[in-house]
Parts: C-alpha cells; structure tokens; sequence
C-alpha cells in the first residue's frame, strides 16, 4: 500500500492467539510500532490511515471514495465486495480463501491477485481493473459502473 501511492485505509487487528478456542483477541492493545515497517506510519502519513481492530466493513466499501478492496478473500468480503460494486484486490493466506480467489480472479474476472514476487506488475494490473477495458464480471463489461477513486 506505500508503494502503491495511493490513498489507503487498513484495518489492523491483533496476530492469532495460540488458544484453538479463542484465536483471535479482539481486546488486544495493538503495537503499530511493533507490527509495522519502521517509518510506515510516518512516511504514509497524511495519505494512510491505520484503524486498530475492526471497521464497519459494508459502509466503508459502499463510500464513494472507496477505489478498490485489498483482501484475503473470505466468502463473506468477497460477498460484500461484489455487492458494493469493489473491484478486489486478492491477497489469500490459507484454506478456502485460495479458492474463493479463483473464482474473483479467474470465473468472475473482478478481481487480480496480490503477488510479493510481482509487485510493478500487480499495480498494473490494478490500474487496468480499474481504469482499462479489461473489467468484466461473467462477460459483462462494467467499466461505466465499477469506478475506482485512485
């Protein structure tokens, strides 16, 4: 997201918990310090904003000045993605949400996938979901109403 020059909101939540019963920690004091880059939060200052914990998620990706939708793609975000009209930016981690990319990427063609080996050619790639002729969900073409705000 630094790289990328653009505008960005992520939402940052504690790493996993040890106990299978309680993973995740939702009372967690997070150290941005400690999780983040040293210097993101000051060389992203101004253009990023960093929110601790949760958002709400449906009402950020329905706001007009939401361009795109970086995600791990679980089923409910790809859901609210879609439903929001988002172009999805694919990062998976685990289990079903490498498959759930498939289907943004490959079947609907909403969505590229976030590579760390190819990051010059991501960022392309997302300019051309958004802003190119390229933007189709199952050969719809869709580029008058899917508009990203980069």
């Amino acid at each position: 997201m630094e790289r990328s020059g653009h505008r960005f909101l992520w939402v940052v939540r504690a790493p996993f918990r040890a106990d299978p019963e309680r993973p995740l920690n939702p009372g967690a004091n997070l150290d941005l310090d400690a999780l983040l880059s040293d210097g993101f939060l000051e060389r992203t200052n101004g253009r990023g904003l960093i929110v601790e914990l949760w958002a709400p998620q449906v009402d950020v990706l329905t706001n007009r000045a939401t361009g795109a939708f970086v995600m791990q793609c679980r089923w409910n975000s790809v859901l609210e993605g879609i439903a929001a009209r988002v172009p999805m930016l694919c990062w998976p981690l685990y289990a079903e949400q490498k498959m759930n990319k498939l289907f943004v990427v490959g079947e609907a063609g909403i969505g590229v996938e976030v590579s760390r080996a190819a990051l010059g050619q991501f960022l392309s790639d997302a300019d051309n979901l958004c802003h190119g002729n390229s933007f189709k969900l199952y050969g719809l073409q869709l580029n008058e109403t899917w508009q990203c705000q980069f």
